[in-house]
């Protein structure tokens, strides 16, 4: 059984496409201009005042503050949209963030969806419908979920997966830069980045070639030369080693693992009292 991998992986290509390599690199981004974003917030103050300024029949303020809703749940959206950057090369995605060059935030995301879900339930809820609030619920429990993910699992099964590949990763390989990706675009990018491309480098074994990408800020000095030597694991070739790339240390693996056995054990006593509550509730009232 293969598990997904936490860190990054070499890409395997064909001899055709490492002899015949079609440059075709691009870098994808919706930019709102600045005046879409103002008439958004000047609608939403416009829709929110026009009930206290005018005397208005009550399916009328009903239907206004549904469009003081949407049109806020939008603007949220689309300052998220407007946020991200895809940098694409041969036809895969080699970079996914935000125009700044930083990680993307989904708070503006989240907060338009969980509005709406909010809205939803309270609108059911008035009209007696208890069960229009479980979409807000199930919402809830992901964020909560993925919450745990970021801050537990993830951190240590990539703790975990770095120490694997260190104690497997045992033949030296010479990987040869081919090309610096563009990753900036005036047209999309807000502001200039510390590095504006992306290095790309090929490494061949057992007849076999892969590709991977360096798409790290603080990995650019290294990479300025032609090639660069890592470590490879025999058994699996795409799995590499980077000296100084992929580090952990003890104290991060302890910490991940305390952490993620306290999340369980919480977990474990939430789920105990919801779901047990109701059998030990009819066991006392059995023998009481």
């Amino acid at each position: 059984m293969i598990f997904p991998s936490f860190i990054p992986q070499a890409h395997r290509i064909t001899r055709e496409e490492a002899e015949n390599a079609e440059i075709n690199d691009r870098v994808f981004g919706i930019k709102f201009p600045v005046k879409f974003i103002l008439a958004a917030l000047l609608t939403e103050f416009v829709i929110a005042i026009i009930p206290d300024i005018f005397m208005l029949p009550p399916f009328l303020e009903t239907a206004l503050a549904i469009c003081f809703i949407l049109v806020l749940c939008a603007s949220c959206i689309a300052f998220y949209l407007a946020r991200i950057k895809i940098v694409t090369a041969d036809r895969r995605i080699v970079s996914l963030s935000s125009k700044s060059g930083g990680r993307i935030s989904s708070a503006p995301l989240f907060a338009g969806i969980g509005i709406i879900l909010l809205v939803y339930a309270i609108f059911t809820g008035d009209k007696g419908n208890a069960k229009g609030a479980y979409p807000l619920y199930i919402f809830i429990v992901f964020l909560i979920i993925r919450m745990l993910f970021k801050f537990t699992v993830k951190p240590l099964f990539t703790c975990l997966e770095i120490r694997s590949r260190e104690k497997r990763c045992t033949l030296p390989v010479k990987a040869d830069l081919i090309r610096n990706i563009a990753a900036w675009d005036e047209k999309i990018s807000e502001s200039d980045q510390q590095f504006g491309s992306i290095p790309m480098y090929m490494y061949c074994y057992a007849e076999q070639f892969y590709r991977i990408y360096i798409n790290d800020i603080n990995f650019i000095d290294p990479c300025k030369s032609g090639s660069l030597d890592l470590y490879i694991d025999p058994e699996r070739p795409e799995k590499y080693l980077i000296p100084n790339y992929f580090k952990t240390d003890r104290a991060d693996l302890k910490r991940n693992l305390w952490n993620f056995i306290f999340v369980m054990i919480a977990l474990l006593c939430i789920l105990g009292t919801v779901f047990f509550k109701p059998v030990f509730n009819c066991f006392m009232n059995f023998f009481i």
